[in-house]
């Protein structure tokens, strides 16, 4: 089963906290994410979506590395996809 972590820092801060994400995420071993193609798609909750492993350590691993690093998310969610 793969899950996707979602990721929505707010608009004015997603300049700064893309690359710390990025580097978090290439640290946990994160295999792909996604970015809102254009403005709407920005807006919305699920503007960066971070796919997973299947195996849970790698999906707390991963939420644990974003924490880490201080990225302010307005919301930082686990689902089964």
């Amino acid at each position: 089963m793969a899950y996707k972590l979602y990721v929505s820092p707010a608009v004015e801060d997603l300049a700064d906290t893309l690359p710390v994400l990025v580097e978090a995420l290439t640290r946990a071993g994160a295999k792909r994410f996604k970015v809102g193609p254009d403005a709407p798609g920005l807006l919305r909750p699920d503007q960066i979506v971070v796919h997973t492993a299947r195996q849970p350590g790698k999906r707390r691993a991963n939420a644990k590395a974003l924490r880490a690093v201080g990225i302010s998310s307005r919301a930082l969610v686990t689902s089964r996809r």
